[in-house]
């Protein structure tokens, strides 16, 4: 069973995904405190529209990976996965800018309320994530995101709820976090590690790949933002070659995009950031699986990596 913010969903019902997007990401309580900022209303009609053209390409589902600290709205998610049709999968856990408020809890405690959360909901909501989502940055491992690695892991073990990852790929970060997951005995198909591909060694790739982790291509969009990852055209030629490698059971596509972010893009870069990437979530059906049937690539094979490999992912068997 799959769990998104409208309720359980049967994993042949999931459809094509995409496993790894933002809608906005702000701060906690923006939607209430400061509505002038966060525009709630503007950007759920945007997301309706954009939601609704992603369906038209037949995308089914979006794992929204926003946590607390970035703004995770669940209400707005269920009001944008009603309009539009799209099955949306929530997430409990956090980013890696914790705040000092959550972070200066016990590994109990905090093990204890992503628990809460994916048995009895968000906050007074009823909304339940179906994923748990840690991160670690440039810095690497920190005592802080130890703590809310194993807190994860723990809450893994006691509901099912697969984790998902955010990763300093450049400084192979991805590798410590299969450590910790591995140390706890998790099933690592019930990991994904985020932003793989940010970097630009095939090697560390196929070390991921070979885990049994599934890994995540989720930052393929026009333009690198950073200015110090791949480009598009080496972050599909390292996907094709992992995929003639054998390893498109492991693999997963989306974009880390997101229609509204003040807490990552100044909003005066807002028309900056649309011609970086004019399609938006609709980049990879427009422009990256037509380069892969071009690659010969089978659409079968993009089936496996953008139905059957979620689904697997998401699916809590407890």
């Amino acid at each position: 069973m799959i769990i998104t913010v409208k309720g359980p969903l049967q994993k042949n019902r999931l459809g094509r995904t995409l496993p790894h997007e933002h809608v906005i990401e702000t701060a906690p309580g923006f939607e209430n405190l400061f509505p002038e900022i966060n525009h709630r209303d503007t950007v759920l009609q945007k997301a309706k529209k954009e939601f609704r053209e992603l369906y038209d390409l037949g995308i089914r589902s979006v794992i929204d990976t926003t946590t607390y600290d970035i703004g995770r709205d669940p209400e707005f998610l269920l009001a944008l996965s009603e309009a539009s049709d799209i099955n949306i999968i929530c997430s409990t856990g956090c980013y890696f800018q914790i705040t000092p408020a959550f972070s200066n809890q016990s590994e109990i405690e905090i093990t204890k309320l992503f628990i809460r959360e994916i048995e009895q909901g968000i906050g007074t909501s009823g909304i339940k994530p179906g994923v748990i989502k840690v991160a670690t940055g440039s810095e690497g491992f920190t005592d802080i995101t130890h703590k809310m690695f194993r807190a994860a892991s723990k809450a893994h073990l006691e509901t099912g709820t697969p984790i998902t990852t955010h990763t300093w790929a450049q400084g192979e970060t991805g590798l410590g976090q299969l450590e910790i997951f591995d140390g706890f005995g998790i099933d690592l198909s019930n990991v994904c590690i985020g932003h793989s591909d940010d970097s630009k060694d095939i090697k560390y790739l196929k070390k991921l790949c070979e885990s049994g982790a599934f890994v995540a291509f989720d930052k393929l969009y026009p333009v690198d933002r950073y200015g110090e990852s791949p480009n598009i055209e080496a972050r599909v030629e390292n996907l094709a070659i992992l995929i003639e490698s054998g390893y498109s059971h492991c693999l997963f596509m989306s974009h880390d995009w997101s229609i509204y972010a003040p807490a990552f893009w100044p909003e005066l870069e807002e028309a900056d950031r649309k011609k970086q990437n004019p399609y938006g979530y609709k980049f990879i059906s427009i422009k990256v699986v037509p380069d892969l049937l071009d690659r010969s690539v089978e659409q079968q094979t993009i089936d496996q990596i953008m139905i059957n490999n979620p689904a697997e992912f998401l699916n809590i068997s407890k």
